[in-house]
């Protein structure tokens, strides 16, 4: 179950309704908890650490849990354009002070 990596919070719910969307064994790369799930359709689930900000390109969020807040980053838009990116990003905090959050991540077309 995710909570074993949380710190011990447990959610008896299970988050969104789910029970395991990062299991106790998923990976942990610079302290965040992650899983790429699924074989074709992908899906990178992130356990995202109070305060911490995740920047995703525009549509690349398939869900977040409520204490998840999401804005529309413009910054360095100029040298984003100038090299053939998309101009602005979307920015996804953790309000949430007490745990971490989930934030369900997915590319735009079918990849491995």
């Amino acid at each position: 179950m995710y909570s074993a990596i949380l710190a011990g919070v447990v959610d008896p719910k299970g988050l969104l309704g789910m029970t395991e969307l990062v299991p106790s064994g998923a990976t942990v790369f610079s302290g965040t908890a992650y899983e790429i799930l699924g074989t074709d359709m992908q899906i990178l689930s992130l356990a995202v650490k109070p305060g911490e900000k995740v920047l995703v390109e525009q549509g690349g969020m398939m869900m977040m849990e409520p204490g998840m807040k999401g804005s529309v980053s413009f910054a360095n838009w100029f040298g984003r354009c100038c090299g053939g990116e998309r101009c602005c990003m979307d920015e996804y905090v953790n309000d949430e002070p007490e745990r971490p959050q989930m934030l369900g991540l997915t590319p735009n077309v079918p990849a491995k």
